[in-house]
C-alpha cells in the first residue's frame, strides 16, 4: 500500500504502521527497507513526513541504517522544507539504534579519521548536522563510547545546533564534553537568550492575564448586582473579548469569560423588556437564542463543572425561557406553543429552585418561586426586571472541549452532478469523543449535521482522539460554477426541555398555518455546539461532455 497511486490511501496505511510502531518497535528487513526508502522520494510532502514518522519507530540492521542515511542525505538536498522533521526522526531513530551505533560507525557517519588529523566539518552543513543528531541521541552507555572518538570541533558545534534545532539534541550533552573545553561546557548548561526572554514574556502575560481577569469579575459582580444598563452590558462584553484573546489564560479563567458575555447578553434582554417596546421583538427572540444557546454551549464543553454551577447556567435558561415566552405575548400569540412552554418553565423554575439551597439565594428563589405560580405577562415580565445572574465559579480542574480540523488538500474537490459529493473530515478531538456531530454548510447556506459513528473515532493520546470520517452531500450546482462548503465539528447535548428549547434556539415562533406537533417532530434534536472553527473547502464541478459514438461524424 506504500507504493499505491492514491496519496490518500498511502498515507492512512504509513499512518496505521506508525501507530502500530508507537507500542512496540518494528523490525523491518532488507526488502520492507527498499520500500520505505523509495516511499521517502515521494513527490507528496505529505507522505514523506509520514515516512519520516514511521522510520523513527523503526529498527534496522547495520547496512540498512547506513542506507537509509544516504537516502536521507539525499532527500536533505532535494527537500530543505523536510529539514526539521527528518532531524526529529533522526533523534528517536539515534536512541532506537544505539546497538548498531558504535564508535568505527560514527567515524564513517562524520569522515573522522583515525590515524590522521580529521578536517572541520562546515557547521552549516545540513547533512553533517543531521549525522551528529543520530550518533548524540544514543542511549546514555553508547554515547559515552561514542563521545571518546569525536575531535574537538564537533563538541564546540554542539551549543549551535542546539540553539538552531531545538529538541533535537539531549539536553544532559555538557557532561560528555572533556574536561579541556570549559566553554563549551558553560555553552550547554546556561540558559539560552530565547529561553530567558520566552520565561519574561510569560511571567508579563500572567500577569497581564491576572489584571484583564480581575477586571472582568469587578464589572461581571457590577453586572450581577447594579440594574441592568446597556453601558454595564457593553462593558461587559469589551472585558471578556478583551481577556479571551489573552494567551496564557486558563480553561477555568475562560469559561468565565463565555460566562460574562452571557451575562452581557442577559443584560441587553433586561433593557428591551423594560422598555416594552414592540418594534424590538424580533431581537428579543435572537437575544433569547444566543442565550439559551450559549448556556448549552459552557455546559456542553466544560469537563468537570460543579453542581452550582451547572445550577447558574440553568438560571440563565430560566431567563432566556421567560423572556422569550414575554416576547411571545407581544407578537401574535399562539396557544398552541404558549401552553406547553409555561408548563416546561413551572418545571425548570421549579429545579433551579430546589436546587439553590443556600440563604444567600434568597432573592433568586422568591422570583421562582413566583414565576412557578403564575406566568401571566406581568410576571414574566417582573421577572426578567429583576433578575440578576448567580455567582459562577467553576472549579480550577475543568477542562475545555475542542477540535482542531487538520488541513486536507489545496485542490478544489472535483464534484459530478450525477453524484453526491464526499466531504473528507479529518479533525483531532480534545477533551472529548462522545457525541461528536460533523457540520457541512453548503452554497445554499443551508447547514447539514451528521452524527459521527463511534468507530471512526480513534484514541490517539491522553484525552485525544482522532476523526477520520466523508460525508456525502447533495450539492445543487450548474455546470460549470465552482462554490465551497464549510466544516465544523461540534457536539451533542441533551436539552433540559427540548419542547421549549426547540423554538427558543431557533428563535421563532411556529408558522400558523403548520401542524404544532409535526413542527416539533422535525426540529426536536439535541442542541449542537460547534467546538472547532470552520473550514472551507472549494468545490469545482466538472463539465459533463457526451462522448462520441461510432456513428458521429467528425
Amino acid at each position: 500500500m506504500f507504493n499505491d497511486s492514491s496519496d490518500r490511501v498511502r498515507v492512512r496505511a504509513i499512518r496505521a504502521l506508525t501507530v502500530m510502531g508507537t507500542r512496540s518497535v518494528i523490525y523491518l528487513t532488507d526488502e520492507q527497507l527498499s520500500i520505505a526508502v523509495s516511499a521517502i522520494k515521494d513527490s507528496s510532502q505529505s507522505v514523506r513526513l509520514r515516512i519520516y514518522e514511521f522510520l523513527s519507530v523503526s529498527v534496522v540492521s547495520s547496512n540498512g541504517l547506513q542506507q537509509l542515511m544516504h537516502a536521507i542525505q539525499d532527500n536533505l538536498e532535494a527537500y530543505s522544507s523536510d529539514l526539521l522533521p527528518v532531524y526529529r526522526a533522526l533523534k528517536l531513530l539515534g536512541a532506537n539504534h544505539s546497538n548498531i551505533i558504535t564508535p568505527q560507525l560514527t567515524c564513517t557517519l562524520l569522515n573522522i579519521s583515525q590515524h590522521y588529523l580529521s578536517r572541520e566539518a562546515r557547521i552549516d552543513d545540513v547533512v553533517y548536522a543531521g549525522n551528529v543528531i543520530l550518533v548524540i541521541n544514543t542511549k546514555r552507555a553508547t554515547r559515552h563510547a561514542v563521545a571518546s572518538v569525536l575531535p574537538d570541533y564537533v563538541f564546540g558545534h554542539l551549543p549551535y545546533l542546539c540553539d538552531k534545532y531545538p529538541g533535537c539534541l539531549p539536553n544532559n550533552l555538557a557532561e560528555y564534553v572533556p574536561a579541556h573545553l570549559p566553554y563549551v561546557r558553560q555553552m550547554l548548561v546556561r540558559p539560552t537568550p530565547d529561553t530567558l526572554v520566552t520565561q519574561m514574556t510569560r511571567d508579563d502575560d500572567e500577569q497581564q492575564t491576572s489584571a484583564l481577569f480581575t477586571r472582568m469579575q469587578r464589572v461581571l459582580n457590577k453586572a450581577c448586582e447594579e440594574p441592568a444598563s446597556a453601558q454595564i452590558a457593553d462593558d461587559l462584553v469589551l472585558a471578556a473579548r478583551t481577556f479571551l484573546h489573552t494567551a496564557t489564560a486558563e480553561c477555568r479563567q475562560k469559561v468565565v469569560a463565555r460566562y460574562a458575555e452571557l451575562v452581557s447578553i442577559g443584560v441587553k434582554i433586561k433593557v428591551m423588556v423594560e422598555s416594552h417596546d414592540t418594534m424590538q421583538v424580533g431581537e428579543l427572540f435572537a437575544l433569547t437564542a444566543r442565550l439559551m444557546h450559549g448556556s448549552y454551549e459552557i455546559e456542553a464543553r466544560t469537563q468537570g463543572l460543579d453542581p452550582l454551577a451547572r445550577t447558574s447556567l440553568v438560571y440563565l435558561r430560566v431567563l432566556a425561557h421567560t423572556a422569550w415566552l414575554f416576547a411571545h405575548s407581544l407578537s401574535e400569540h399562539d396557544p398552541r406553543v404558549s401552553a406547553k412552554m409555561r408548563e416546561e418553565l413551572q418545571l425548570r423554575a421549579t429545579f433551579v429552585a430546589q436546587a439553590l439551597s443556600s440563604d444567600k439565594f434568597t432573592a433568586a428563589k422568591e422570583l421562582l418561586s413566583a414565576l412557578s405560580n403564575d406566568q401571566t405577562p406581568e410576571i414574566l415580565q417582573h421577572f426578567v426586571r429583576m433578575f440578576r445572574a448567580l455567582e459562577f465559579v467553576p472549579k480550577s480542574q475543568c477542562q475545555y472541549a475542542r477540535a482542531e480540523i487538520q488541513p486536507g488538500s489545496r485542490r478544489p474537490l472535483e464534484f459530478d452532478h450525477r453524484f453526491p459529493l464526499r466531504v473528507p473530515i479529518n479533525a483531532r478531538l480534545f477533551w472529548t469523543s462522545r457525541n461528536i456531530v460533523a457540520n457541512v454548510t453548503l452554497p445554499t447556506q443551508t447547514t447539514r449535521v451528521w452524527r459521527v459513528p463511534p468507530n471512526f473515532i480513534k484514541p490517539c493520546g491522553l484525552m485525544q482522539s482522532s476523526l477520520e470520517w466523508d460525508v456525502e452531500v447533495e450539492l445543487p450546482l450548474g455546470s460549470g460554477e465552482v462554490a465551497a462548503v464549510k466544516v465544523a465539528v461540534g457536539m451533542e447535548c441533551a436539552s433540559d426541555v427540548p419542547w421549549s428549547d426547540a423554538f427558543v434556539v431557533r428563535a421563532a415562533s411556529v408558522p400558523v398555518l403548520y401542524d404544532i406537533t409535526d413542527y416539533y417532530k422535525k426540529h426536536e434534536s439535541h442542541v449542537v455546539v460547534e467546538i472547532s472553527s470552520l473550514q472551507t473547502l472549494s468545490v469545482n464541478p466538472i463539465e459533463i461532455r457526451p462522448q462520441p459514438s461510432a456513428h458521429t461524424r467528425i
